[in-house]
């Protein structure tokens, strides 16, 4: 049986084995699955950590074994570019048993991961996929034209983690992280990196920043990014540019924003002082800020107000009255209805 098949087949219904008074290994349980549905491939890495096992070595002939983690990772030394599987148990609270097998394949230089997750009643001799399984659902939070690869990886099951990169056009990666509870993997945030700094205003550090959403403002099936500290009183906006440019752009920055999403662009209105308040109306296009409209408003005590309307766009910035900035913003088309989904960052790099 192929690869393929086995991942396909043992995904698709429950299966009955022996059943067992003591313990599995991860050799164990994926040498059950492997008598159900046998490949050449998992059958030599059995093999291959079998004999490390006995030889009291890590590895054997392109198989690691861990079996103080219960987790091993393998593939064929006679074939370079093939597959790989990598597996790992933990033991659940109802007392049955969390396994993953997972498959690395290559196929057009890119390579991809293609995790299926058990449920393993080893007492009573039952094994069940869980396609629906919380890490196997998980989806990237972000849309683009490039080419984005997905891999996964784990050492021990406690922790497992999925990357996202983006091989061509915007340039980004991301590292999501799921931690095990004792009966399932939750979602705990993720790590990000960027292109250059250059997107963060000088007085915004890195490590302040807690929060990542992503949303497509001008739906040209590229994602924004947007950055914020802790309690949200400090949030940025930035677009990531074309992979050939290798640099990103602010749309917009500042304290206490409130964000507004059009068709074709997004506003912020933010505090800037005692009687200040500063809005930002961005058009954009293919990702790019192709012109912006600052709206700065002074309202002193006896409540008179001077507005300052700026543009600034490829020819730089000059002001505009009032009638020439209406105008700008009836370009960004009818406002829409978005609401970020804030998820925890836990780190950011460049």
């Amino acid at each position: 049986m192929g690869l393929g098949s086995m991942l396909s087949e043992s995904s698709s219904s429950s299966f009955r084995i022996s059943k067992h008074d003591s313990s599995p290994t991860v050799v164990d349980v994926a040498n059950e699955i492997n008598s159900r549905y046998p490949t050449d491939l998992l059958t030599l890495i059995i093999t291959n950590a079998r004999k490390a096992a006995d030889a009291g070595k890590e590895e054997t002939d392109g198989t690691f074994y861990d079996p103080s983690n219960n987790y091993f990772i393998g593939s064929d030394p006679k074939d370079e570019d093939g597959p790989s599987l990598s597996a790992g148990i933990l033991k659940t609270e109802n007392g049955h048993y969390l396994f993953l097998l997972n498959a690395t394949m290559e196929m057009a230089g890119l390579y991809s991961d293609e995790p299926v997750f058990f449920d393993v009643d080893w007492k009573n001799g039952i094994i069940s996929p869980l396609p629906e399984y919380s890490v196997k659902q998980y989806r990237t939070p972000f849309s683009s034209h490039g080419t984005v690869t997905r891999s996964l990886g784990f050492e021990t099951l406690d922790e497992i983690y999925i990357g996202y990169e983006i091989t061509d056009g915007l340039f980004l990666s991301l590292t999501s992280f799921f931690a095990w509870d004792g009966s399932k993997h939750n979602y705990r945030g993720s790590e990000i990196n960027l292109p250059k700094q250059k997107i963060l205003p000088a007085n915004l550090k890195p490590e302040s920043l807690k929060y990542f959403a992503f949303h497509d403002v001008d739906d040209d099936g590229n994602s924004e990014i947007f950055l914020s500290n802790e309690d949200h009183s400090t949030e940025t906006v930035a677009v990531i540019r074309a992979y050939e440019k290798k640099e990103s752009e602010i749309l917009s920055k500042g304290s206490q924003q409130e964000f507004e999403f059009y068709e074709k662009g997004m506003s912020t209105k933010g505090s800037c002082g005692s009687g200040c308040t500063s809005s930002d109306y961005v058009l954009v296009t293919e990702s790019s800020c192709t012109e912006k409209l600052n709206v700065y408003t002074l309202t002193d005590p006896q409540n008179n107000r001077d507005v300052t309307f700026t543009l600034t766009d490829q020819n730089g910035e000059k002001k505009i009255n009032q009638e020439k900035a209406e105008e700008f913003i009836k370009k960004l088309g009818k406002k829409k209805s978005v609401k970020l989904d804030w998820q925890p960052l836990l780190g950011i790099s460049f």
